[in-house]
C-alpha cells in the first residue's frame, strides 16, 4: 500500500468507528495529507481501499466522500532468511519425452541429409 492510501486510511480510521459512515470533504483529506493532491487521486485511493476491503465507499463525487472504515492496515513483515538458507529449485523433465524428442530430431536430420545427397 502506498503512502497516500495509508494516510487516507489513517484519516478515515481516526474520524470514525469501524462500520460507521461519515462524510469527509476533499479539503479534509488534503489537510490530513499535507500535500498538494487533486481530488481525482483521492477518489482513486478511496476506490482502491474499498476494493481491498479496508473501507466501504458509498459515494465519492462533488468533493465529498461517504466512507466507513472496516479494518486497519497491518503491514506484514517480509520473511527473513539466514545467509545459509537458500532455496533450491529442482526441475524434473520427463525422460521419455526427451528421448523421443531426440529420436525424432535425429531421424528428421537423417532424412534431410539423405534428400540433399540424393538431389546432388
Amino acid at each position: 500500500m502506498d503512502t497516500i492510501n495509508r494516510d487516507i486510511l489513517a484519516k478515515i480510521n481516526s474520524s470514525a468507528q469501524k462500520g460507521v459512515y461519515i462524510i469527509l470533504s476533499e479539503e479534509e483529506f488534503k489537510e490530513a495529507l499535507g500535500t498538494q493532491i487533486d481530488g481525482k487521486a483521492i477518489q482513486d485511493a478511496c476506490k482502491e481501499l474499498a476494493e481491498e476491503g479496508y473501507i466501504d465507499l458509498k459515494y465519492a463525487g462533488g468533493g465529498m466522500f461517504c466512507v466507513a472504515p472496516l479494518k486497519d492496515y497491518v503491514e506484514e513483515p517480509e520473511p527473513e532468511f539466514a545467509e545459509d538458507e537458500r532455496e533450491v529449485v529442482v526441475v524434473k523433465t520427463g525422460t521419455a519425452a526427451a528421448f523421443f524428442a531426440a529420436l525424432l530430431g535425429g531421424a528428421l536430420g537423417s532424412i534431410i541429409v539423405s534428400l540433399i545427397i540424393w538431389v546432388i
